[in-house]
């Protein structure tokens, strides 16, 4: 079982969302919202995602078009 922590930042660099979830087994999805820290969705536009666990790091890019 992994700690997964899952952080969204704007193209900028600046810290949308910051998301840790617990106790998940190796290889099983998570789900996130796309949501800001107050709630409020996404702007569109390309945002980073990075995914940090205890056996690394991955780091992806994400579009959001509504």
């Amino acid at each position: 079982f992994l700690n997964v922590r899952v952080e969204i930042f704007m193209a900028v660099f600046r810290k949308v969302q910051d998301r840790t979830f617990n106790n998940i087994p190796s290889g099983q999805a998570v789900a996130i919202t796309l949501t800001d820290r107050f709630g409020s969705p996404l702007a569109n536009g390309i945002y980073y995602v990075v995914v940090t666990t205890s056996r690394g790091r991955s780091i992806g890019k994400l579009m959001v078009v509504k």
